[in-house]
Formats: structure tokens, C-alpha cells, sequence
């Protein structure tokens, strides 16, 4: 017996098993659907024990309830039939608000809510001492990381974090796994949990989409991002009907949910990647606010290569970013940085601009020399004075881990010395640095770090293509 949730699910299994349909079944449930989700249930149930009934009275020997994972219909339909008791349907009142997603290719997908909706990340933040952290992962590749990483975040919740975040793959290539490990954050880890949301190939009823599941399942923190183009683009293009920036997305938001969800969005200390421009001259030509967040290096043939987001581009994101917050957005998450100074001065600018709401520092774990020569490229990022140097003498993965917990733990200190809120850790969805790391502030102690000792030799995964690609999410 398949359980008639909702309308697109009965229409999408029916055609995809080419199943007969009675003479006015498909028009009456079409009917009933623009009264909502609720009303379809209802009908499904009495479709269901009228259906049901005739089966029994014909001889039938039992029923097997194809469930979708979902229990109202086929409680109510069993209730109805006389097969249980109102107390035994009284045990299993569990919320099927995700029946949207009852039916994908393989036919069934996604959790249901349990117990009470997340809370607010900002709200937290209001009642939460200053010194707080939290972890972003992003959506492995195969079933195996997958679990391995549902394994971590078991065991990094012994440190503590305020909350866990998940990236969402360009264009949306992994949503349906991000909101999955939302829902087994929030669900099975039991802690809170912040979604990414980007724009690109994204339509606002595909957005919407994301957030009712979202919301069906008590995830209440979004981070609303542009996003990245998809791969093999060198271009960002809005998709028809879709969103062209992230205050598209921040504005949708709020209109569509009012309150329900927290948002927050990206800062660019150092002046977004694409706003970075080769600058001819050297250091003589730059203002002295461009010199403190510049990035220099010598290139291959031994010149000097200066790199700055000018000042006049960096007052333009600094309004864009003001415009994000006045429309709705309750806190900043940093790009990652590596000189600490950018982001006392992007805080200050912050407050010039009249944006007064939490900016959290994003803290970039150093893990393995490649990946370190990587992200700091892609990302334009300014290195302090012998850091490059520093980095390219460890030995081994091992020494550079080492290297990667005292440069954080130092860079961390400093940030909170200075009144940072809290830290956002990118893991890359290791363990050994962050933990190391915490350890050495006195964030955790040695028992917690002895319990969340895993080994991190998927080290050589820590930056692809996917990976980071929300930490680097365009805002423009």
C-alpha cells in the first residue's frame, strides 16, 4: 500500500511506475492539494481505508504500508480501520511537515522532525560569553565519508561547539546530502545546526524549496550566500527567475519567513577575491589602508607582485555588506583571513559603515602545505611577514599540523585578546588541527581532546574543488 502524502510525490511515483489510476482519483487529490499539505493527508487517509477496506473484505491476507519513512497517513489510515487503538495512534504523533520530499529517484529520502525546532544561532550568540566556537563541514563525496564525517561530528560534539554548518555544492549539486546532515545534526548529533544557501543556478521556488525542508525539520540558521559559478564557468550568471546576489536571497528570507530563521552572511576582510586586482607600482602607490590588508609575493621570475582590493571597490562592498545586514542579516562570518590585523580593521569599518551586528572571525585550520599554498591563492589571502616561509620549511604532514596548531593558536589568542565574539573554524572536515588548537587556548580540556583523537589521514582531501567553495562564496 503506498501512502498518498502529497500531490507531487503521488504524481511523480505513479508516472514513474506507470501505475493504473482510478476514473477521478488523480483530479479529486489535485483538488484537495491547494487546501495544503495537511488536506492531502487527510485525503490520503480516507483514500487509503476505503482502498484498504475492499482489500480485507476480499480476502486479502494482510497490508504492507510502503511508508516513506513518514507516519501519519498510515496511522491514520490503521486507526480508522480498527487495526490499532487511539492510544496506540496517540504514541506515534510524530510531524510529517517534510512530505515534500516523500518520493525522490530512489523513492524515498530525507528525516522528519524530532522534538522541538533548533534555536537561533543569533539568539544564542545574545546569551552565550564571548570565547565561543563553532565547526563548518562540507558534503563528502561518497557514502563512506559520509559516515565517517556523521562519525565526527559525533565526537567533535564532546568539545563543545555552539553550533556545526554545512556548505551547499555550486549550483546546488549537493543540497539534498546538506540537508540531510543539517537534519542529522540538529536530530541525531543533537546540535544546532547552520545551513549554506547560495544563489547560484538557484531559482527563488528552488530556495524556497530548501527552506521549507529546512523548517519542516526544525533547522532554523541559514547563511545566505551568493555563491560560486558552477564548475567549468569562469563566469557568475544569475539564473532565469533566480537571485542575482545574496541580498536577493537575505530579502526573500525575511519576506517569505518573517523571523523564523536566522541569517547570517559573508564579510571579505581583506576585500572579495574578484575585487582583488594586480596592482602596477609596488607598495609606493597603495594608501595605507590598502597597504594593511595587500597581498604581496614574488613571482616565478623573481618580481615583486602586489595585490589589493582598492579603496574605492572596498567602500562599495562595505555598503553592499551594510545593505545585507539592513535587510535582515543578524551576524558576519569572515572569509578566511591569516593576518589578524585585517580583521580588527574590517571590524572598525564595520562599525564606520553603521553595521553594529556580530562579525565572527573565520578561522581557516592549517592542515597540509598544499592546501595552504591552494586556498591562500585562490582566495587572494595576505600572509604576514615569514609565514609563507614558515609553512614551506615543516618536514612532513605532521610538522606542518604542528606549525598549523601554534600559527592557530597564536592567531586565535590574539582574537580574542582584541574582543572577538567567537571563532568559526573551517575544518575541512579534519579534527586533529582544531582540536590541537583548542586544547592550546584552553577551550577544551585534555580529556575532551583525548576523546576526539581520530586520525585526519584524509588530510590529502582537505581542499578540492568543492570543498571550501561557500568560504569563498562571491557576495557581490
Amino acid at each position: 500500500i503506498m501512502c498518498i502524502n502529497a500531490f507531487g510525490g503521488f504524481k511523480r511515483m505513479t508516472g514513474f511506475c506507470k501505475t493504473r489510476v482510478p476514473p477521478g482519483l488523480s483530479d479529486a487529490l489535485e483538488a484537495a492539494s491547494k487546501d495544503g499539505d495537511e488536506a492531502v493527508k487527510r485525503f490520503g487517509i480516507d483514500f487509503g481505508v476505503t482502498m484498504c477496506k475492499q482489500l480485507l473484505k476480499d480476502g486479502t491476507p494482510g497490508l504492507h504500508f510502503y511508508t516513506l519513512n513518514l507516519e501519519k497517513v498510515v496511522v491514520g489510515t490503521l486507526k480508522n480501520l480498527g487495526l490499532i487503538s487511539e492510544e496506540q495512534a496517540a504514541l506515534c504523533q510524530a510531524g510529517d511537515a517534510d512530505a515534500k520530499s516523500m518520493v525522490s529517484a530512489q523513492g524515498i529520502t530525507t528525516g522528519t522532525k524530532i522534538g522541538t525546532d533548533d534555536p537561533k544561532v543569533s539568539d544564542l550568540m545574545k546569551t552565550t560569553p564571548p570565547g565561543f566556537f563553532s565547526f563548518e563541514y562540507f558534503p563528502p563525496k561518497t557514502a563512506d565519508g559520509v559516515t565517517n564525517l556523521k562519525k565526527r561530528m559525533l565526537r567533535m560534539k564532546g568539545l563543545g561547539p555552539l553550533f556545526m554548518d554545512f556548505t551547499w555544492g555550486a549550483g546546488g549539486s549537493t543540497s539534498d546530502l546538506t540537508i540531510d546532515l543539517v537534519t542529522a545534526c540538529k536530530n541525531e548529533t543533537g546540535v544546532v545546526a547552520n545551513m549554506h544557501l547560495t544563489c547560484t543556478n538557484q531559482t527563488a521556488s528552488l530556495a524556497e524549496d530548501a527552506l521549507n525542508k529546512c523548517k519542516a525539520v526544525g533547522v532554523r540558521n541559514i547563511v545566505a550566500l551568493r555563491g560560486d559559478a558552477p564548475r567549468g564557468m569562469d563566469k557568475w550568471e544569475a539564473v532565469e527567475g533566480g537571485f542575482t546576489c545574496a541580498l536577493d536571497l537575505v530579502k526573500m528570507i525575511r519576506e517569505k519567513y518573517g523571523d523564523y530563521f536566522t541569517v547570517s552572511v559573508a564579510g571579505y576582510p581583506e576585500g572579495h577575491p574578484d575585487a582583488i586586482e594586480q596592482v602596477e607600482g609596488g607598495l609606493e602607490v597603495l594608501t595605507e589602508a590598502e597597504k594593511r590588508r595587500c597581498r604581496t609575493f614574488t613571482d616565478e621570475d623573481g618580481k615583486e607582485v602586489v595585490m589589493v582590493c582598492r579603496d574605492a571597490k572596498f567602500a562599495e562592498e562595505m555598503n553592499y555588506l551594510k545593505s545585507k545586514v539592513d535587510a535582515g542579516s543578524d551576524f558576519i562570518i569572515t572569509q578566511m583571513f591569516l593576518d589578524v590585523q585585517v580583521y580588527h580593521d574590517f571590524v572598525s569599518a564595520c562599525r564606520e559603515y553603521g553595521i553594529t551586528v556580530p562579525v565572527v572571525p573565520g578561522i581557516m585550520c592549517l592542515t597540509g602545505y598544499g592546501g595552504f599554498q591552494r586556498m591562500t591563492s585562490l582566495c587572494k589571502t595576505r600572509l604576514p611577514a615569514g609565514m609563507a616561509e614558515a609553512a614551506k620549511a615543516c618536514a612532513n604532514d605532521d610538522e606542518f599540523k604542528q606549525w598549523g596548531v601554534s600559527t592557530g593558536t597564536e592567531m586565535c589568542q590574539n582574537l580574542f585578546d582584541a574582543g572577538a565574539p567567537g571563532l568559526h573554524f573551517y575544518t575541512l572536515n579534519l579534527e586533529k588541527v582544531v582540536v590541537g588548537t583548542l586544547r592550546n587556548l584552553g577551550k577544551i580540556t585534555a580529556e575532551q581532546a583525548a576523546s576526539c583523537s581520530a586520525s585526519d589521514a584524509d588530510a590529502k582531501t582537505m581542499v578540492s574543488a568543492q570543498g571550501i567553495t561557500t568560504v569563498t562564496a562571491p557576495s557581490a
